[in-house]
């Protein structure tokens, strides 16, 4: 499994959308769901801080929008390109699309911030539920994890306390 120019260009669009998250207020969460065709059907930033909603996970936000718009069949083949995706965005992922492209892993973003406390004793693998997945799910990553790291010591900086 290896990535591709177009991943590591949707990737970076993830990126940007996480840069956004943070300068609404919220956590540095994007999410982009590109088709097989490489058209975007779908991109969103994290909501969980403005909203309240704890499922507002920038992954959760751009696969909502994707239904009913599209069938499961029509989506065969879709990326979905993000930070690596906790455990209740992985196993949406996992309903609805067949590939990840991820960033920041689980492990790395937490070692960015020891004092933040995770909601899990160990950082998620995802892989532990994709390679459970049939038809076979194809994740890749970290990719361009440096620069998704950067945008989360961004977040860190403008929220001291948070």
């Amino acid at each position: 499994m290896s990535h591709t120019e177009a991943d590591a260009l949707w990737l970076r669009r993830a990126i940007e959308l996480s840069r956004q998250s943070v300068a609404a207020g919220d956590y540095a969460f994007g999410a982009v769901v590109v088709a097989r065709d490489g058209s975007v059907v779908a991109e969103a930033i994290q909501t969980v801080a403005k909203s309240g909603d704890p499922l507002g996970h920038a992954e959760m936000n751009a696969l909502r929008q994707l239904f009913p718009r599209w069938s499961r069949k029509e989506l065969a083949g879709a990326t979905l390109c993000s930070t690596e995706p906790c455990p209740m965005c992985s196993g949406a992922v996992a309903w609805c699309l067949n590939r990840l492209v991820f960033g920041l892993s689980q492990a790395s973003m937490y070692a960015l911030d020891p004092e933040a406390a995770p909601r899990f004793e160990e950082p998620w693998d995802s892989r532990r539920l994709f390679t459970t997945v049939r038809p076979v799910f194809e994740a890749i990553g970290p990719l361009l994890e440096q620069e998704a790291a950067d945008v989360h010591r961004m977040w860190r900086v403008a929220n001291p306390n948070g």
